[in-house]
């Protein structure tokens, strides 16, 4: 996951981002980083759906 931050890793099947990015865009907003707690996403998806596949992984 390190290589690429934003995708999920397929043997996990856990999904984040680099929470360790050192820049921020220009319209950020000051955030309270110790107010902050780890949020997890659980989805199932349907394997007959083909819309569904958009959000897997390649």
């Amino acid at each position: 996951m390190d290589a690429n931050p934003g995708l999920c890793d397929i043997e996990t099947g856990v999904c984040a981002v680099d929470t360790t990015a050192t820049t921020a865009p220009a319209t950020a907003v000051p955030v309270d980083v110790s107010r902050l707690t780890p949020t997890r996403v659980v989805y199932a998806t349907d394997p007959i759906c083909s819309a569904c596949w958009v959000m897997e992984p390649a």
